[in-house]
């Protein structure tokens, strides 16, 4: 990435409020007091498309029609600091969008700035980007030969951008909070957070995610009890008396995990809803629509398994569907199902919360604040969410992530040196080898390894990651 010749600060700031910008040239040629400060000005048209005062800009895209008025409407509070060379605009951005601003000296552009206006509930809202849908070492099918620790993942998902996960190792929640304990160790940024996919004990065709929940269901499927059993029946007594038993069995069971996950405050997502495993649906579609039309979950995985490009289309129309029908947004993740290395952060959610914590992010996920995100590598990224917030990202992929993704590849180096610093986790690697296709939550897990960060490392990321805080988003 080019260094721009010339800054504007904040470029997040709120409607309703008079905002004050700071525009600096970053370089000697670009000095701002190399100009006669009489000829310097700023222009902009409003983020509808208006000036200030409701009228049509005279451009017309170059076809030739003269409309009598000025292109661009000039903005009138621009005083210079002559000690900083530094202009500075007060104005009040009325409209929520992105206002593109132009810097001239007379009759020469010197850059163009985009600013970005949100809602004044939303000016303490921060993007985080996670993924809440990988598979480690612990899951039977994992990928990688070398059955990677939750920990590593960790630290991977780190240097590639994202600000938390959630192992959702199969059957078992356990395993998660190995992932958990370590980033809580180096006091790092990024956030790990209890996970599990959750199946039925015999039948395989439920899979759900519980993210967050304060501990796991896939237990109680393991080793049913009496209370369990009461109140599957009871959940057995809503679904259609004329469907397979083993359908009704799976439509009673998506409403029991989801009150479970509930009830242990977790998110619970419908994973991959056309999954087609041994050349057959994994869902069937009557258990899907089960789900749907009862409201058994939190929000749907929009974007699963990056191979499976079809699927991820048929889910995106399946989310726009029922949006359709229920007359409501339904909240879309994105994950990638990850059984190794090769496709992490192909897909993820953009969660816009206060801070990177679970209530806030479990919070944020049920009220809409997101966006699930589908970029290949080389490609446009595919997006799913309300528009306001898609078009809230799509400013934010292009000036505020490329200065996020170089912090977190910092603390993701840091979280991989941190790794190296512990001892040969030699129970791990048996535990792994003896357990590997056994897939249940246990909490004979081995013991978590102790590791060394480097905290003032740590912290130096976590000073470096304010000071732009400041600088980007209006305080």
């Amino acid at each position: 990435m080019d260094m721009p010749l010339y800054s504007a600060s904040p470029q997040v700031i709120q409607t309703g409020r008079p905002a004050e910008i700071i525009i600096r040239g970053r370089l000697p040629q670009t000095d701002l007091r190399l100009f006669d400060p009489a000829t310097l000005h700023l222009k902009t048209v409003g983020a509808d498309g208006l000036f200030s005062d409701g009228q049509l800009p005279g451009y017309t895209c170059g076809n030739h029609f003269d409309l009598k008025r000025p292109d661009f409407e000039n903005l009138s509070d621009v005083r210079p600091d002559p000690e900083t060379g530094s202009l500075h605009l007060t104005h009040l951005f009325e409209h929520e969008g992105e206002y593109r601003i132009k810097l001239c000296a007379g009759d020469q552009e010197l850059a163009t700035f985009r600013i970005y206006a949100v809602r004044p509930e939303w000016i303490r809202l921060r993007p985080f980007r996670g993924d809440m849908h990988l598979h480690s070492g612990y899951s039977g099918c994992c990928g990688d030969k070398l059955r990677l620790s939750p920990e590593y993942y960790a630290a991977a998902c780190c240097a590639r951008g994202l600000d938390f996960i959630g192992i959702a190792d199969h059957k078992q929640w356990q395993a998660s909070l190995r992932a958990v304990d370590f980033t809580e160790q180096c006091g790092s940024l990024f956030r790990a957070y209890p996970c599990e996919e959750v199946h039925m004990k015999e039948m395989h065709n439920l899979h759900m995610l519980n993210f967050g929940g304060s501990s796991g269901v896939s237990k109680i499927l393991h080793e049913p009890d009496e209370q369990y059993r009461k109140e599957i029946a009871a959940c057995l007594a809503r679904t259609p008396d004329k469907a397979d038993m083993l359908v009704r069995l799976l439509m009673a069971h998506h409403q029991w995990v989801h009150e479970k996950i509930t009830e242990r405050g977790g998110l619970s997502v419908l994973c991959h809803p056309y999954w087609r495993p041994n050349d057959r649906i994994f869902l069937p579609t009557a258990v899907l629509q089960y789900a749907l039309e009862n409201n058994c979950y939190d929000a749907l995985e929009v974007y699963g398994d990056p191979y499976d490009r079809e699927g991820l289309d048929m889910a995106e129309n399946l989310h726009r569907e029922y949006c359709i029908r229920q007359g409501r947004h339904i909240p879309a993740v994105g994950n990638t199902d990850s059984h190794g290395l090769q496709h992490l952060t192909i897909n993820s959610t953009v969660v816009f919360a206060e801070k990177n914590d679970l209530p806030e992010l479990i919070a944020a996920v049920r009220s809409n604040r997101i966006v699930a995100v589908n970029q290949y590598p080389g490609e446009f990224p595919r997006c799913c969410g309300e528009l306001a917030w898609v078009k809230y990202f799509h400013f934010l992929r292009e000036h505020y992530y490329p200065y996020h993704d170089r912090r977190m590849a910092k603390e993701g180096e840091l979280l991989f040196s941190a790794l190296s610093s512990g001892k040969p986790d030699k129970a791990y690697a048996e535990y792994i080898n003896r357990h590997y296709f056994d897939r249940k939550d246990a909490d004979n897990l081995p013991a978590w390894n102790r590791f060394q960060p480097d905290t003032a490392a740590f912290a130096a990321i976590r000073a470096e990651h304010d000071r732009f805080d400041k600088a980007f988003f209006q305080q």
